[in-house]
């Protein structure tokens, strides 16, 4: 609509040579609108971009930061590790030098973690720190009760998980894939 007023008014002004002093004042009358009045509309219409770090909200104007910006916009601690939250995926470790792309829909989440403190799953509510990329359904029965007999069978289900496996029920002998923040739950049935 700017550039449309100013072409409209560069030929009205240059139509007569009788009309010199209004030109002049056209001319700085769009000189003042271009500089004073088109900055603040441009500026109430930059695209905002959305993240959140550890719960908490943040924007900012760019379409791409890295890792190191990302830390410094959240007050993230400079050795912290930061990881890209995607539900039903692997959470994804996002170096200090790592692009992140803010175009995709949606919210982007993050969470930082000390570094090398590995993935942490839910077991009956519980945080349990765990290095590897599968569990058992041994080992589950194992960590929600260390002490029950042989007495007992167990039903274990599970949701927040990755890609591979979502969510679902776990069966005597069966293992699957875990990932930060996986819920866990293992109760106990009296077999007869």
């Amino acid at each position: 609509m700017v550039i449309v007023y100013f072409i409209r008014q560069i030929y009205f002004v240059s139509v007569t040579k009788t009309r010199v002093a209004n030109r002049k004042r056209n001319v700085l009358a769009l000189a003042m609108h271009c500089l004073i009045l088109k900055p603040l509309f441009i500026m109430d219409f930059k695209k905002k971009f959305l993240f959140s770090v550890d719960g908490r909200p943040y924007s900012t104007e760019h379409q791409f930061l890295i890792g190191e910006q990302i830390k410094r916009i959240a007050g993230v601690p400079a050795d912290f590790e930061l990881f890209l939250v995607i539900p039903h995926f692997q959470d994804e470790l996002i170096e200090d030098n790592k692009t992140v792309n803010f175009a995709r829909p949606g919210v982007e989440r993050f969470e930082s973690r000390r570094p090398k403190s590995g993935i942490v799953i839910l077991v009956n509510g519980s945080p349990i720190p765990y290095g590897m990329q599968e569990i058992t359904f041994e080992e589950l029965v194992k960590i929600a009760y260390p002490n029950m007999g042989a007495k007992y069978g167990f039903t274990i289900s599970y949701t927040d998980g990755p890609e591979q496996n979502p969510e679902g029920r776990m069966a005597k002998g069966t293992k699957v894939f875990v990932k930060h923040k996986m819920k866990f739950d293992v109760t106990p049935t009296k077999e007869s």
